[in-house]
């Protein structure tokens, strides 16, 4: 079977930030920023504004607690637009073009095959490991950090349903 599809710069950017928040280490240091960096600034704004200004209190502790409760309301949308930022970096610094643009995806019995407008590259069909379905695209890995990248924007539902069991299906 034969699947055309285009990879544009934006699934990959898109691909790249899934792999991110996946990530075990990722989302731990996530947790950190969100949570505990906070904690730790807004007891200091506690201890400076109480012991150095010589000030009350409570007009510490409530600007303590809002700071914290605006930065872990307004952090996740902040670390996404860095992510995206630094991806996009990233993917710009280098010619990477042999990245994106128009490819084609076969399926045989044992390989699966990209060909792309400079390159091709095999890989065996046991060599999945893991396939995951996102919104926008559906990517074949074959580690933890490589992977086919199949955008579902021209895709059938056939094509669909044919990619996410690819393991369980011997012929084409």
């Amino acid at each position: 079977m034969t699947i055309d599809y285009e990879l544009s710069e934006e699934d990959f950017i898109q691909f790249k930030l899934h792999l991110i928040e996946e990530s075990p280490s990722q989302k731990k240091m996530f947790w950190v920023l969100r949570i505990l960096l906070p904690l730790l600034f807004a007891v200091v704004i506690y201890s400076v504004g109480t012991a150095l200004f010589n000030q009350l209190f409570i007009y510490w502790s409530i600007i303590a607690i809002g700071f914290f409760i605006v930065w872990v309301i307004y952090y996740p949308t902040q670390h996404k637009k860095i992510l995206l930022k630094q991806t996009r970096k990233l993917v710009s610094e280098k010619d990477n073009s042999s990245l994106f643009g128009k490819k084609t995806l076969t399926i045989n019995d044992d390989v699966i095959t990209v060909t792309g407008e400079n390159e091709q590259v095999q890989i065996n069909r046991e060599n999945i490991k893991t396939i995951k379905d996102y919104k926008e695209m559906i990517v074949l890995y074959n580690s933890s950090v490589s992977a086919i990248i199949i955008p579902k924007k021209n895709l059938t539902s056939d094509e669909i349903e044919l990619l996410m069991n690819l393991n369980s299906h011997k012929n084409y």
